[in-house]
């Protein structure tokens, strides 16, 4: 397997009707799908679209929606294809529709099809209207969508597709800031980006994860999410911009993390969560979060030196200070630029320990 196939067996997406819902990123991501699986795969939409899909050397039939099936069929069998009906703008093109594309996965000889079944309007983040998303009847595999940019912004038009929507799932007023618990509530609410995923396999995504504060943001909220929802068993985050291998992390259910569909994400009261990355859980008994009694970012690892020394050592020097390849993060602010080990963790915060990676 190449690297750039990574995404394809994560999303659960080599085969099969998959769909892009959500904000954030879809027509990119399913754009990397089609490029990187091997097998013969097309891509369309059910909603107006702006593919550019000569960009990675696919087929093109734009047609009337009774004509498309033929037009597909015309083209060379052995490539890949994108397929949409004409549009009312140069460079927009209209979906197809549901029965159009069962037929033509069907018929075509084709192993995924790839849909973008949501509009957004390049927004960051969107809520769901009564008649979205767009899913055909043979969608296999649903990927939830939105960008990590959003976290910490205001929630406004600027940032946000159908603003009263997202208050009423996410939680929170226009002009609130968004927080990675809205980011999770949204991404796990039957009303939100779950809508209509009923009988099909669901793997969300975050993107726009371009930074170390953008990564324990966006962890952040897939463990919200997986919490939340119990259909959910794996968040992945990426950076969809970077070349190669978009995968930046994945967020998995642990033992004991998963809560009955519909409850809060409520820490005990005074606790921290601290979130282990991969390569130091081995030195923290195998878990991917601890808790911790609230305080400084100094008592919270003090307190897991009692319980995991091997793991503190590999952050702290012996003379008590942060090693110069750990950056600790509260919440999404790097305490290398606060107070260090004497900045304050209240209770309820998130504590995310990330090795720094040299650049090249």
């Amino acid at each position: 397997m190449t690297r750039p196939e990574v995404l394809l067996d994560l999303l659960d997406a080599r085969a099969g009707v998959v769909c892009a819902v959500g904000a954030g990123g879809k027509k990119s991501l399913l754009m990397h799908l089609a490029k990187s699986n091997p097998a013969r795969t097309a891509i369309t939409a059910t909603v107006f679209t702006t593919y550019a899909p000569e960009q990675i050397g696919l087929a093109v039939a734009i047609d009337e929606d009774d004509r498309l099936p033929a037009a597909v069929a015309s083209l060379e069998p052995s490539r890949s294809v994108a397929y949409a009906c004409p549009g009312d703008k140069p460079g927009r093109r209209a979906g197809a529709s549901a029965a159009t594309i069962e037929r033509i996965h069907r018929e075509g000889g084709f192993v995924a099809t790839y849909v973008k079944a949501d509009g957004a309007r390049m927004r960051l983040v969107k809520a769901p209207a009564q008649d979205e998303p767009a899913l055909p009847a043979c969608c296999t595999t649903v990927v939830p969508i939105l960008s990590a940019l959003a976290i910490g912004e205001p929630l406004t038009a600027r940032v946000a597709h159908r603003v009263e929507r997202i208050e009423r799932v996410a939680g929170l007023r226009e002009n609130e800031i968004l927080t990675a618990a809205h980011v999770g509530r949204l991404l796990a609410s039957p009303e939100g980006l779950m809508k209509a995923t009923e009988g099909r396999r669901v793997v969300p995504v975050i993107n726009m994860v371009d930074d170390a504060a953008r990564e324990a943001q966006a962890r952040e909220a897939a463990a919200v999410a997986l919490d939340l929802c119990e259909r959910i068993d794996r968040v992945v985050l990426v950076c969809l911009a970077r070349a190669g291998d978009p995968v930046v992390g994945v967020v998995r259910r642990g033992p004991g993390r998963a809560h009955a569909a519909g409850t809060a994400y409520n820490p005990r009261m005074g606790d921290v969560v601290v979130r282990i990355p991969a390569p130091l859980r081995a030195f923290a008994g195998g878990e991917h979060e601890l808790r911790a009694a609230a305080g400084t970012v100094g008592d919270v690892l003090r307190e897991l030196a009692a319980r995991h020394p091997q793991l503190v050592q590999r952050l702290l020097t012996p003379d008590g200070e942060l090693r110069p390849f750990v950056n600790v993060f509260v919440g999404r602010a790097n305490v290398r630029g606060l107070s260090g080990l004497a900045t304050a963790v209240p209770a309820g915060e998130v504590v995310s320990i990330l090795p720094a990676v040299a650049g090249g």
